[in-house]
């Protein structure tokens, strides 16, 4: 059972009751829609990092090396853990798996170079 599902539905309800209608904003969150919106936040945020780091990446095996600078230890930290490997120094360690669960890693479109990397 999804349990955040049924109290927002819940809380909706009564809501509405209480205001004698459902304010716009009130409407039910499944656990699905709460993962898909961190995954799109993390997806974002990972494009935004690639397009300006992008060019000076290092593969090696199954991770994509970023020199990030001082900043690489903070992504780290944002980022999900099947994501960002570690950071060492300057360096964001990011895997391939993680990258392809975001739709990151994939053999057409913007990210085509990626796939080409770990197919060379």
């Amino acid at each position: 059972m999804d349990w955040l599902k049924a109290s927002s539905e819940a809380l909706v309800e009564v809501l509405g009751k209480a205001l004698g209608e459902v304010p716009t904003w009130a409407s039910p969150l499944d656990y699905g829609d709460l993962s898909r919106e961190y995954l799109e936040r993390v997806r974002s945020k990972v494009e935004e990092t690639l397009r300006q780091y992008g060019n000076a990446r290092q593969v090696q095996g199954d991770l994509l090396i970023l020199p990030l600078g001082k900043d690489a230890k903070r992504y780290a930290k944002e980022l999900p853990g099947w994501l960002a490997v570690e950071a060492r120094g300057d360096l964001l360690i990011l895997s391939r798996k993680g990258l392809r669960k975001l739709g990151l890693e994939r053999g057409t479109g913007p990210w085509e170079w990626l796939a080409r990397l770990w197919r060379s």
